[in-house]
């Protein structure tokens, strides 16, 4: 599988003063806190085989454990990951002891048993047997759904220009990729062709991508929307560390470099895009600004996150990460996984206090690749990248980009 190659940009201005401030001291920072905002592990589709029996000309595999839910080999991947972050923090001098630190705090959306199960697996990689915090299970947790839980409504009028508008720019900046990955994942699901009588439709390989809004929901219709949940099926077939034979009918293995780029850019149109972002993400940001900043958030729908947490964990949805590249208005893409939000992937900001008292802020996307998750490889350090610079960008600086993109009218 090819390399994908790491393309950032992110608060360029800052980088003179964080060198500037770097070469004035050589007195250690301190690391203070770490706030992670982190998707679930490998689950099944959300539909069940028989819905999504009319894409593909063979059946779609059966999984075991129920639709949406964590399945036993992503928990164990998690947990991999926790225990790599809990060494990579204690060797930041973050944590004095382990297993099971003091200080630690995971908060997992309550909406699904994914993600509640995701933050205990956390916790078990941390060396830790209690249970991840939550609401209660099934409920909606407005921190991470604040839309679904009426704090943050949508106008139709503005979702659906603005996805428009994006729709059009993603297109035409991505035209190769698109259209390739079209291509590509048509032959995966329908391998003796589509369109012609008896034979399954070409729902991604033909059509144009459209918005509708429909009873005040703005979404994407066509071969864009059809493909992005598709190959991410695929992407989880192979993460669960199903035999390559079997990963799309056994004809994805080597695929999903060329057909993942679609479900990136669904995430674009629809997650990314600031309309989108500020009304889902405005209070999950907001409660990462109060914890950078050592405030206590006081919004309806705040985490109740003690104040002597030093690792807090916000343990929620691949949407919840794309949300959160629209706040910082940068995107990533990661060395040997295709997913830009892929399973366990994390974005982690970490606050120093330099020897002068200023502080300033890390931001890193910690993942692991498309192998490590197949064949569960122990992990001493994690895999990142640095969003801000390896010196980093100042506190101020963070809480101004951020907090320029958050809808007040949410906060409530």
């Amino acid at each position: 599988m090819k390399s994908w190659r790491v393309a950032l940009s992110f608060f360029a201005a800052a980088m003179p003063w964080a060198a500037a401030q770097s070469a004035g001291s050589n007195a250690p920072a301190v690391l203070e806190r770490v706030v992670i905002v982190e998707r679930h592990g490998v689950r099944p589709p959300t539909k069940a085989p028989e819905v999504l029996a009319k894409f593909a000309e063979q059946p779609w595999p059966q999984w075991s454990v129920k639709p949406g839910e964590l399945t036993a080999h992503g928990a164990e991947a998690l947990a991999l990951m926790g225990g790599a972050l809990l060494r990579t923090y204690k060797r930041e001098g973050l944590f004095a002891s382990e297993p099971c630190p003091k200080n630690v705090f995971v908060w997992a959306d309550s909406a699904d048993q994914r993600t509640r199960a995701s933050g205990d697996a956390v916790l078990k990689g941390f060396g830790c047997d209690t249970p991840s915090q939550h609401l209660q299970a099934g409920e909606t947790d407005p921190l991470f759904d604040p839309i679904e839980a009426g704090l943050c409504p949508v106008d139709a009028e503005k979702a659906k220009a603005a996805a428009t508008e994006k729709l059009s720019a993603v297109l035409a900046a991505n035209k190769e990729a698109y259209e390739r990955g079209r291509r590509e994942m048509q032959k995966i699901l329908t391998p003796n062709g589509c369109g012609k009588a008896g034979q399954r439709e070409c729902l991604v390989g033909e059509g144009s991508d459209t918005v509708a809004s429909k009873n005040g929901e703005t979404r994407l219709d066509g071969p864009l929307a059809n493909a992005s949940g598709l190959t991410e099926n695929l992407l989880l077939e192979y993460s669960e560390g199903k035999p390559l034979c079997e990963v799309g009918w056994g004809r994805a293995a080597g695929k999903l470099d060329a057909v993942l780029p679609l479900h990136n850019l669904y995430a674009d149109v629809m997650r990314r895009t600031p309309y989108f972002s500020s009304r889902r993400g405005s209070l999950l940001a907001q409660q990462v600004l109060d914890l950078l900043n050592g405030r206590k958030s006081s919004f309806q729908g705040a985490a109740p996150v003690p104040a002597d947490a030093k690792f807090v964990v916000f343990l929620g949805h691949d949407t919840n990460l794309s949300n959160m590249s629209g706040f910082l208005e940068t995107s990533w893409s990661l060395k040997g996984q295709p997913d830009h939000t892929a399973p366990d992937t994390a974005i982690a900001f970490e606050k120093w206090r330099r020897a002068d008292g200023s502080r300033f802020v890390r931001v890193k996307v910690f993942y692991q690749t498309l192998e490590e998750t197949w064949a569960l490889t122990p992990i001493n350090e994690p895999k990142s990248v640095e969003l801000c610079g390896e010196e980093g960008c100042p506190l101020s600086e963070i809480t101004r980009k951020i907090s320029a993109n958050i809808s007040q009218d949410c906060l409530k």
